[in-house]
């Protein structure tokens, strides 16, 4: 079957048709899951997909094994004309699910095939709804592939289309598409999303660890551009100090204790009264400062 329909013409495929009427229905026996249709999406022939799906339509709603429609391997090969066949039979082959749940936009974008993403989102609109068994959108699924433009056609596409929402939505782990842009260092898409007019992302959302998308930045141009856009540190990472937090907390304690303790010894006689007719205000300016100081390497 794959020889034939990646070499056949059309007229021979029509006189296999018309001598076997059940020719079509026995190649797709044999196709280990695959359709003719699927076949002929995979050597991008443009031309037996028109005669397919005028002899079988229903071809077109089919999942091979592994978990491709049609509609997928046109999506994820870049092949618009075929997308747009396919679409013109059935337009809610956009909305078929494949393996984890993936409908034909993902693989156009993991794939960065723009034009065909295009022509699905023109065709069903409500598909960047859609999630993955991950709870990933396909915003998710743009950063986390690094498809720059993806993410800007799918989030003017978004606003157009009242589906800013989806923007912030969370995946299992509980990241946002601006957790994942934040935690590959990707300034472009971090910048992007933050300068949205009449779009507010949230970017103090928390995943499933509490961490913020700020709690994940490394990049002091990324943090700047986070905090200038309201930004804070989760909750737990505000009130965790670190093993180093505690240990140098500890090691200030101690030197200021010990710094404490001569300057006591100083000031003082063995009887109790101050030394040199240091005056008590002298030494109660003293001591603050040492607490001052004390106290400020505690809120570090």
């Amino acid at each position: 079957m794959e020889k034939f329909l990646a070499a056949g013409s059309i007229d021979e495929l029509n006189d296999l048709i018309e001598r076997d009427g059940l020719i079509l229905e026995k190649m797709a026996l044999k196709g280990a899951g695959n359709t003719p249709l699927h076949v002929a999406c995979l050597a991008s022939r443009l031309d037996l997909v028109r005669v397919l799906l005028k002899w079988r339509p229903k071809f077109a709603e089919k999942v091979n094994a592994d978990g491709f429609s049609p509609l997928h391997i046109a999506a994820a090969k870049g092949d618009v004309e075929i997308a747009r066949e396919l679409l013109g039979v059935y337009p809610h082959l956009c909305s078929v699910k494949g393996v984890e749940q993936r409908i034909p936009l993902y693989y156009a974008i993991v794939h960065g095939e723009l034009d065909v993403m295009k022509e699905l989102l023109l065709a069903s609109p409500e598909s960047v709804q859609e999630t993955t068994a991950q709870e990933e959108t396909v915003l998710h699924l743009a950063v986390k592939y690094n498809r720059v433009d993806a993410v800007h056609v799918l989030v003017e596409h978004m606003k157009d289309y009242n589906c800013a929402s989806v923007i912030d939505q969370k995946d299992n782990e509980g990241n946002t598409a601006l957790h994942l842009a934040v935690a590959a260092q990707n300034f472009e898409v971090v910048n992007f999303m933050l300068h949205q007019p009449h779009v507010v992302v949230d970017v103090n959302a928390c995943d499933k660890n509490g961490r913020t998308p700020l709690d994940l930045s490394r990049r002091e141009v990324i943090r700047s551009i986070l905090t200038r856009a309201g930004a804070r540190h989760g909750t737990l990472n505000r009130r965790r100090y670190s093993e180093g937090d505690i240990r140098d907390t500890l090691i200030v304690a101690a030197l200021i204790a010990s710094i404490t303790y001569q300057t006591l010894r100083y000031l003082f006689s063995d009887n109790g009264m101050v030394k040199n007719g240091c005056e008590k205000e002298t030494f109660i300016l003293s001591l603050l400062s040492f607490l001052i100081v004390f106290f400020f390497f505690l809120q570090k």
